[in-house]
């Protein structure tokens, strides 16, 4: 799912009520030092975006922006981000970082 598609399902706020949001820092942190980056070949002069909703620890929607534009290296840095995971939580958050 990307990221828009993933912030379009409804959420039960009735059901997540009780779990506590993540702080920035708890969201931010796992993209601090990207691995897949280097491993994606992602040049220095490339600007990249990531976009991505998490649940449960995990990406549910990820959205990658790159300029120039290179799609191969947008699906590799998503599947980088997809395996990256965060603290448990119930309630969806969502982060915007840039590199």
């Amino acid at each position: 799912m990307s990221y828009d598609e993933a912030l379009a399902v409804p959420e039960d706020m009735s059901s997540v009520a009780a779990e506590r949001e993540l702080t920035d820092a708890e969201l931010s942190q796992p993209l601090q030092s990207p691995a897949f980056l280097s491993s994606c070949g992602v040049q220095d002069s490339t600007h990249v975006r990531v976009r991505v909703v998490i649940r449960d620890g995990a990406a549910v929607g990820v959205t990658v922006l790159t300029a120039p534009d290179d799609p191969s290296i947008a699906e590799c840095v998503g599947k980088g981000v997809r395996a990256v995971a965060w603290p448990a939580n119930k309630r969806r958050d969502s982060l915007t970082t840039t590199y």
